[in-house]
């Protein structure tokens, strides 16, 4: 797959957090079909979950980096972190 495609995905992967972020933090509340927290009454649920989405762009962030080539693939080190996971793309 094209580096260029890889960071244009990622991006909007990015992008879509961050709105989410955004809104939940205007509107204090999140949630799914599963999920559902309003920041006055589950604060500890409503930070999880928007540390989740932080999560979703940092990842974001880092695979972006790969695909220009400025640092090594975040996926192999989060494999060497956590052993159990299935190896992916560049394994050996």
């Amino acid at each position: 797959m094209p580096h260029y495609f890889i960071a244009l995905v990622f991006s909007g992967f990015a992008m879509i957090a961050a709105w989410g972020i955004r809104k939940a933090c205007i509107i204090g509340e999140i949630g799914g079909s599963m999920y559902h927290y309003k920041i006055d009454a589950n604060p500890i649920g409503f930070a999880i979950a928007i540390l989740l989405r932080v999560g979703i762009i940092a990842f974001a962030g880092a695979d972006i980096a790969y695909a220009c080539g400025l640092i090594g693939d975040p996926i192999l080190a989060i494999q060497q972190v956590l052993p159990f996971l299935p190896r992916g793309r560049g394994a050996a």
